[in-house]
């Protein structure tokens, strides 16, 4: 192969990202299901979601505070409590909470956004994974302080053969565009 095939290869890969781009702006989440962390096991069917794709995890804002400030500060307050600082979970990110500073919409605010090649198993683990596993979820059940909270869970399937390539971009240009409080990036 020589310069003049890969100088090819790369300007037909960056039509394909672009298209990828447009296309990922389009991608909207919109089934979705409410839970408790009490009754995630029976309204969540993780067999169902035995697939590829993108998830997004949200929390309500149930005492309908207008503030988004004054609700982050109180969520933030328990998310970052010491008895679950350091246990292998995600911790908020300054720059995504500042994007919702001005958001009208504060019924549900985006928590967590991932990717996995299963789904079901991941969203699993955020949920039951114990403070003790070294796995980065965010272990909800674990983290007694937050049991009252309401929670939603959206997924998009995208079963692609390139999944090394394509998801991460799908992951970080959906991560910009949503803002979840929560993440390493």
């Amino acid at each position: 192969m020589n310069y003049k095939q890969i100088s090819n290869i790369d300007q037909s890969i960056s039509t394909s990202l672009e298209g990828l781009s447009d296309a990922i702006n389009t991608i909207q989440f919109k089934d979705s299901v409410g839970f408790t962390i009490e009754k995630a096991d029976d309204l969540i069917n993780f067999n169902e979601l035995h697939h590829p794709g993108v998830y997004l995890i949200e929390v309500s804002n149930s005492d309908r505070v207008t503030d988004f400030n004054e609700w982050s500060e109180n969520f933030l307050g328990k998310w970052h409590d010491e008895a679950y600082r350091k246990k292998f979970t995600p911790n908020s990110r300054k720059m995504r909470l500042k994007a919702h500073l001005e958001s009208s919409n504060m019924d549900w605010i985006p928590l967590y956004l991932g990717k996995s090649r299963n789904i079901g198993k991941r969203v699993h683990q955020h949920i039951h994974l114990g403070l003790d596993k070294p796995t980065f979820a965010l272990k909800l059940r674990a983290r007694k302080n937050i049991q009252d909270l309401a929670f939603r869970l959206s997924c998009i399937k995208i079963d692609v053969k390139n999944y090394n390539v394509i998801m991460p971009l799908v992951e970080s240009q959906l991560r910009n565009r949503i803002n979840p409080i929560l993440g390493r990036q």
